[in-house]
């Protein structure tokens, strides 16, 4: 009962929203104030008339060509009336007009989405839709199952089906070890900790001839390379000491990181 009180409301503020223009009583300059009605027609209708006034809208439809249903029903809702009557007395048009007339009026608009009238959108919605990143087709997406037969739900149908990708590419810092083995020299040191240090500087030139190796491709860059010494074998021989160890080869690197963005835009839809 409440929603047919608020219904009529409607009407009646559809019919208050526009000048109402009879077509047995307006000029012909008047009846051109009507959205759709231009001289032609205008024309159409003042002869029309002279051979006596319309008795309803259907007459008015079968004695002035190029006023069908359709546009019959497209005056009406702009303010055309005959015999004091609008179109087929189509009170659902003439609310759906009040929607479109107070679309700018956000508790019009929401009761015409309570309503189910004139295409708008509940207040859920609508406060849904404005809270949505610009751009965001994850939230489009959770909008329009949330929103199934909303007002919105074919326009976020469109945005987020025809989305916008963009890749982009960064390079990222890591570390990856390969085993190292360095052989004791052929030439002896004065010293162990001479041997010791003859051998890390063997390791790490051998250590970067396999990180470059490894590491040199199009997803892969070096950048340095580390000993890590872990088990050393060292001997005295004549004429000094000898050393060469196990470990690791530390290689840095930078690998490259390709990401994937979807943007869905207003654009889309339309």
């Amino acid at each position: 009962m409440f929603k047919h009180l608020i219904a009529t409301v409607l009407a009646v503020f559809a019919l208050n929203s526009f000048a109402a223009v009879d077509a047995n009583r307006a000029s012909q300059a008047e009846l051109e104030t009507v959205k759709g009605i231009g001289p032609g027609l205008s024309t159409k209708i003042m002869d029309a008339r002279k051979t006596g006034e319309f008795k309803n809208w259907d007459d008015l439809v079968d004695r002035v060509g190029g006023v069908g249903p359709k546009n019959a029903t497209r005056f009406s809702q702009a303010g055309l009336t005959v015999a004091g009557a609008a179109f087929a007395n189509n009170s659902l048009n003439l609310q759906n007009a009040a929607c479109d007339v107070a679309g700018a009026q956000s508790w019009i608009s929401d009761t015409c989405g309570w309503l189910g009238l004139g295409a708008r959108p509940t207040r859920e919605e609508r406060m849904a839709w404005e809270r949505l990143p610009p751009g965001d087709c994850t939230a489009l997406r959770q909008h329009a199952k949330q929103f199934p037969k909303g007002a919105y739900a074919s326009t976020a149908t469109a945005m987020y089906n025809a989305p916008t990708v963009t890749g982009s590419e960064s390079w990222i810092a890591a570390t990856f070890p390969l085993r190292l083995l360095v052989s004791r020299d052929v030439d002896a040191s004065p010293t162990e900790v001479a041997a010791r240090a003859a051998a890390i500087d063997r390791g790490r030139k051998k250590a970067e001839m396999m990180c470059r190796d490894g590491a040199d491709t199009k997803l892969v860059r070096f950048r340095s390379a580390e000993v890590d010494a872990q088990e050393w074998k060292c001997d005295e021989v004549r004429g000094g000491h000898v050393c060469g160890f196990e470990g690791r080869a530390l290689c840095a690197v930078d690998e490259v990181s390709k990401t994937e963005q979807e943007t869905c835009h207003a654009s889309a839809a339309r």
